[in-house]
């Protein structure tokens, strides 16, 4: 059995960020992850990358509100944290707009979701930042 927020459980993050654009020749938006999120998924997910490609994106799937999509995330060093790109798509149906904040939920892809004796007693999740989805019933 894994231990809860070990590399090999999923691990849902929830967290606010501001929507942001970025300054180039086309008007991709995306959000930084916050850096404690960000640390904590350097230290119990990067070993998924062993042998992969992909500038060293990692597979998840995001949570706004109602809506969700998969997709990846990306490590930025100037930032030193991961940046979620948000699709045009994503934009409309989470009611999201540059220079706005909003609540994600971010989930890594591929990993088994811990079990209720696997999760940890409300408050005492597996890092900072990081919550455990509850299952809908």
């Amino acid at each position: 059995m894994d231990t809860p927020g070990s590399e090999k459980t999923a691990t849902p993050y929830r967290f606010r960020a501001k929507v942001w654009v970025y300054q180039g020749t086309a008007a991709w938006h995306f959000v930084t992850l916050p850096k404690k999120v960000a640390a904590h998924i350097r230290s119990h997910h990067t070993w998924r990358l062993r042998g992969k490609h992909g500038w060293g994106s990692l597979k998840v799937e995001v949570t706004i509100g109602r809506h969700s999509w998969k997709t990846s995330i990306f490590p930025d060093r100037k930032l030193g944290s991961y940046v979620l790109p948000l699709k045009e798509t994503a934009r409309v149906l989470g009611r999201l707009q540059a220079g706005k904040t909003s609540d994600f939920t971010l989930t890594m892809e591929g990993l088994a979701t811990p079990s209720a004796r696997e999760r940890p007693a409300p408050g005492r999740g597996p890092g900072p930042g990081a919550t455990w989805r509850t299952p809908d019933r």
